[in-house]
């Protein structure tokens, strides 16, 4: 679901990690920020927690997440030429993205994506088939 979600974002993005095999890197590297001390500060992890606990749909916000943290960090992974430099940057992402950037544009992918559902009232214009302009 998250390479996915990041391929509706960002294809060049979600193809550049698809082409060095890490495409469920990303998922993994949230397990170990929210989970271990390598990851965000402790008073961020809780704020993250606070917010997959509050979701109705509990944990499928961490594709949210983990997409947004991605695309915070899009210009430095575009940059990347090797798969030694990415894993890096992917690796040291928690670091350098504030948490409350992270969780808005959380928030605005979920509260799209939500939206976008088969008989939602109000919902958003379908997106263009992959390869069209």
């Amino acid at each position: 679901r998250t390479h996915d979600l990041l391929r509706a974002y960002d294809l060049p993005l979600a193809e550049l990690l698809a082409g060095h095999g890490l495409g469920a890197l990303p998922v993994i590297r949230l397990g170990s920020a929210l989970c271990t001390r390598s990851g965000f500060a402790l008073s961020e992890c809780v704020r993250v927690w606070d917010t997959l606990l509050a979701d109705p749909q509990r944990f499928a916000f961490c594709d949210y997440i983990v997409v947004a943290l991605l695309l915070l960090i899009r210009g430095e992974l575009m940059q990347c030429s090797d798969m030694g430099s990415l894993c890096e940057r992917l690796v040291s992402a928690t670091h350098c993205v504030d948490v409350d950037t992270m969780l808005n544009t959380a928030y605005a992918i979920c509260a799209f994506e939500r939206r976008c559902v088969v008989g939602a009232t109000h919902p958003f214009p379908a997106r263009p088939a992959s390869g069209a302009t």
